[in-house]
């Protein structure tokens, strides 16, 4: 989760473990944070030393609710990126009533680098689905600040506020796998800071597509 932007990497080693009894897990792991560049190939990993951590605790009540919280510590990102650690907890719920299924979702995380200011996020996602489970509707809430480019001032801005709605119905199912067309609309708020930048306070997405999801089984059975 210590990605920034749309610059994904491959990292080597990496090492971890997992403990589990009963409904409770630990995991903890060591990696290199090290960030590439857009002129980075992505075609090899990048070996570095292993010299960052995370851990995770996740633990499920009663088959409806999943708490978890976890932190890192991102040594030697490189590209003038200080040190930070991070830390973010969520709670996850679900269930159903007269046969449809609900979903929730409550997730919260925090970046605090040695050097500059923190930055905080706060998430909030419903989602109903029907007894056929080929409608699904949902309703996610966020607020997100962000480290900001040079070119619009730089530092941690205020919060950004999205409000999201959505549906997908589920066109066809086969040998496991599931094809449904979904719409999304996102209503934006952007910070007052950020306003001269963009020469606005409000802005809109909407988002049409096909969704595949599921697992490809050859057995009939």
């Amino acid at each position: 989760k210590h990605h920034k932007g749309e610059n994904p990497h491959e990292t080597f080693p990496v090492f971890g473990t997992s403990f589990r009894s009963g409904t409770t897990w630990i995991e903890v792991s060591a990696f290199s944070a090290r960030e590439l560049t857009p002129e980075d190939s992505r075609f090899h990993p990048y070996v570095a030393a292993p010299v960052s951590g995370a851990a995770r605790v996740r633990h499920v009540f009663g088959d409806w609710l999943e708490l978890q919280v976890s932190g890192e510590h991102l040594h030697d990102q490189g590209n003038g990126e200080s040190d930070t650690s991070q830390l973010s907890a969520s709670a996850y719920a679900w269930g159903e009533v007269k046969h449809f299924r609900l979903d929730g979702l409550l997730d919260y995380a925090l970046d605090a680098p040695d050097e500059g200011d923190a930055s905080q996020a706060v998430l909030a996602e419903f989602a109903l689905r029907s007894p056929s489970r080929r409608e699904i509707a949902w309703l996610r809430t966020e607020l997100n600040q962000r480290e900001e480019p040079a070119s619009r001032g730089g530092g941690v801005s205020g919060p950004w506020f999205f409000q999201t709605v959505g549906y997908e119905h589920v066109l066809f199912v086969t040998s496991g796998l599931q094809v449904g067309a979904f719409g999304e609309l996102t209503a934006i708020a952007l910070p007052s800071s950020l306003e001269s930048f963009y020469g606005q306070s409000t802005a809109v997405t909407v988002n049409f597509g096909l969704h595949l999801f599921g697992m490809w089984m050859s057995m009939p059975h």
